[in-house]
């Protein structure tokens, strides 16, 4: 057996259908599902048309303007300690990046992980009442990594 052989999503998985889809409440303060986010399970064959008809039409998101796609450091850089030490340069730079997304009507996308630049994204628009409505955080992980995922299906 070749065990060299390259991982292929064509040929180690099974296209089947799915209703995984819906609100997640990860805080009891969400008021309602304007607030609450949204997830959605999408084959990674869907086409780019069908998943902003989906944004757009189903969720009500604005059109955006401009899209931030943000990545960076991994989960080990970027810790709670991280964020104590460098609590003025994290508010800088959440600050700036919320005022940016909101006059130019962004969205953001990230790699969809409670950790790193993802974790520091999601904490700065769910921290900020005032953008939660106004700008999308988009997060785009594989269903595989998701934790508890057989809650939401």
């Amino acid at each position: 057996s070749n065990t060299s052989a390259s991982w292929s999503y064509t040929r180690h998985t099974t296209k089947i259908p799915t209703n995984s889809f819906g609100y997640i409440d990860f805080i009891e303060s969400f008021l309602d599902t304007n607030t609450m986010p949204y997830f959605l399970r999408l084959d990674i064959d869907t086409s780019p048309a069908k998943i902003t008809e989906l944004m757009l039409e189903k969720r009500g998101i604005h059109r955006p303007r401009l899209i931030m796609s943000v990545f960076g450091e991994s989960y080990k850089d970027i810790d709670e300690n991280f964020l104590k030490r460098n609590s003025e340069l994290f508010a800088k730079l959440t600050a700036g990046l919320l005022n940016a997304a909101k006059t130019t009507e962004a969205w953001f996308f990230t790699a969809g992980y409670d950790c790193g630049v993802s974790k520091l994204i999601g904490r700065a628009v769910g921290n900020s009442r005032s953008f939660i409505n106004v700008i999308p955080a988009i997060g785009i992980g594989f269903w595989g990594a998701v934790a508890s995922r057989d809650r939401l299906v």
